[in-house]
């Protein structure tokens, strides 16, 4: 049944992004518009110009088709109980064996351009190993998202709202896409790791899969430390479009040398303090690169923690908004409102040249100097000279960065070079000294220095 209206769902997208002055049918009764799809749903749907009314037969159990992928998230407590804002986002999805008329239907002549790359990275797939990790990837694209579904969540047994430990979010977008923020009781004595684990509702009769979500517990006060991902964490070389396909779909993923090192040693000096540290990853990467992204912070011993990615889906538009929005816009605004959730952090912002960074932090900085500890720009080098070339140069640094502080930003070459004892210990990128250990006290006599003049060690 889910099936049906499933495939309905995404006839009915397709024809609503072409155009609604053109309906198969106006009931002017209820001014409403309605699609109807022979075999495909038990009846009508009908369209209002803002939420469908679907067939009558919505669950919040994810049948065996259908797949769920909850993005890691922050949870904020809500005042010194056990009271937390618990957020869930997401997508909900089938995935398509052919996801060549799909491409052909929505995005027509785009469609084959897609289609073409998609043939040359196989041409450049000479290994099994390099095949496989290809259908892998592009598997992750191959999807289509379930339209105005209601998603069911498991939680654990230390986590309850309003007194239950299953719970039902608000219904998915035109594309699959849901962002439901809950209200829930959490008891800290059982999550030692500052993390609530918890999946999505599954038949469980016929299917036995997990599907799995995590939300860390952020506490009101303490330091987030946003980061980048690619080029920043992660080898992608932006710079060069041929590099960034193949570092994408084909290689093996692989991290930039020294920055698992140095964001776990930020980690441990802050926990050292005993203050709060919590990592957020910021990327305009599409968020179908979760599964891929996830497992390389994990499998690089990265500190793990939120992923805020940007939403890809042909059948919405969010897929154009891709290609064509600023992807300044899009970080600026996740910033803004994580700063919003969580006004008593301080932030430690890390990113690259290749893109943005600078620019954007430059102006979140502007907005907030109180709140910036330091801000890090990786200098990438060696991919394209001719970017490089503007992407590197200071006065670009110096412009990204005109009204904030000197001692609040820095560039890097090398993953040594960023002063984590500054950051945790002065709050800031200068030049940080290490009290020297107590000793014996020395008077120096100096010229014309007489009793109760103040002494020089």
């Amino acid at each position: 049944m889910h099936l049906k209206w499933t495939t309905a769902a995404l006839a009915f997208a397709a024809l609503s992004r072409q155009s609604l002055a053109a309906p198969t049918f106006s009931d002017a009764r209820e001014n409403k518009t309605v699609f109807e799809f022979p075999g495909l749903t038990d009846g009508p749907i009908y369209y209002d110009g803002q939420v469908p009314v679907l067939p009558s037969n919505d669950t919040e159990s994810i049948s065996p088709i259908e797949y769920v992928t909850f993005l890691d998230q922050s949870a904020s407590r809500q005042d010194k109980s056990n009271a937390w804002t618990l957020p869930f986002n997401g997508v909900v999805y089938v995935k398509l064996p052919d996801p060549n008329p799909v491409l052909d239907m929505i995005l027509g002549a785009n469609g084959a351009m897609i289609k073409g790359v998609i043939t040359a990275l196989y041409k450049l797939a000479v290994s099994q190993e390099v095949r496989d990790r290809l259908a892998e990837r592009l598997g992750w694209f191959y999807v289509a998202g379930v339209p105005f579904r209601t998603v069911g969540v498991d939680l654990p047994a230390s986590t309850s709202v309003g007194g239950k430990h299953e719970i039902k979010l608000n219904r998915a977008s035109i594309s699959g896409e849901f962002d439901t923020l809950v209200n829930a009781v959490v008891n800290d004595e059982f999550e030692a790791d500052r993390k609530i684990d918890y999946s999505a509702s599954v038949w469980d009769l016929i299917d036995s899969r997990v599907l799995p979500g995590s939300t860390y517990l952020v506490e009101p006060v303490g330091t987030t430390i946003i980061s980048d991902i690619d080029d920043t964490i992660k080898i992608s070389e932006v710079n060069d479009i041929a590099k960034l396909a193949r570092n994408t779909f084909l290689e093996a993923y692989k991290p930039v040398e020294g920055m698992s090192a140095v964001y776990n040693d930020l980690k441990a000096k802050f926990a050292a303090k005993k203050e709060n540290a919590y990592f957020t990853y910021l990327s305009g990467s599409p968020w179908n690169l979760y599964p891929g992204l996830s497992s390389f912070v994990r499998d690089f011993k990265f500190p793990t923690g939120q992923f805020i990615l940007k939403d890809f889906n042909v059948l919405d538009g969010s897929a154009l908004d891709f290609i064509f929005k600023r992807l300044e816009n899009y970080k600026r605004d996740a910033i803004l409102a994580y700063i919003a959730r969580f006004p008593d952090h301080k932030f430690v912002m890390i990113g690259d040249s290749t893109e943005l960074d600078p620019e954007i932090y430059g102006e979140v900085a502007r907005q907030f100097p109180d709140k910036i500890r330091c801000i890090a720009i990786r200098k990438v080098e060696g991919v394209n000279g001719e970017k490089e070339a503007q992407n590197n140069a200071n006065a670009r640094f110096q412009k990204a960065f005109e009204g904030v502080a000197a001692s609040q930003w820095m560039t890097f070459s090398a993953s040594n070079q960023i002063p984590l004892d500054n950051i945790v210990n002065a709050g800031s990128c200068a030049t940080y000294k290490q009290p020297a250990a107590s000793k014996p006290s020395t008077l120096i006599g100096l010229p014309g220095l007489k009793p109760g003049s103040p002494a020089v060690y």
